[in-house]
């Protein structure tokens, strides 16, 4: 296994999807845009756009509804960590953003994929 960290450039790899994963306390989304790419060196990863401001002690995450208010910060920055995923970690992402749960069906495909040996967590979620 590789001890150095992989270079992923999002802007040479294929963007495969975008989700909007993250929510506040009170349901609404956070400003962060999740993008799902493949790199032909490097496998599937995950790129997260993040806006955050400076809340005085820590940096925030901004929600939608702060995200054009003048209140909200006087500091402002954009992050864009990347992580790698595995093939079973990308099919997971899909089928919890996109399979219904209405009669089970989202329930009935993760168990699908526990059975098969690959219920595996995703990297910062869960």
């Amino acid at each position: 296994m590789s001890t150095t960290k992989p270079k992923f450039n999002p802007a040479e790899d294929q963007h495969l999807a975008t989700f909007f994963l993250h929510r506040d306390e009170q349901g609404c989304f956070l400003d962060i845009d999740t993008h799902l790419y493949h790199s032909s060196q490097h496998g599937f990863y995950m790129l997260e756009k993040k806006l955050q401001f400076w809340g005085g002690r820590c940096w925030e995450n901004v929600s939608e509804a702060d995200q054009f208010s003048d209140s909200s910060a006087p500091r402002r920055i954009l992050t864009c960590p990347c992580r790698p995923l595995t093939a079973a970690q990308v099919i997971r992402l899909v089928i919890e953003e996109n399979v219904p749960e209405e009669e089970g069906a989202r329930d009935m495909a993760l168990k699908a994929l526990q059975n098969a040996g690959l219920g595996v967590a995703l990297p910062g979620h869960d």
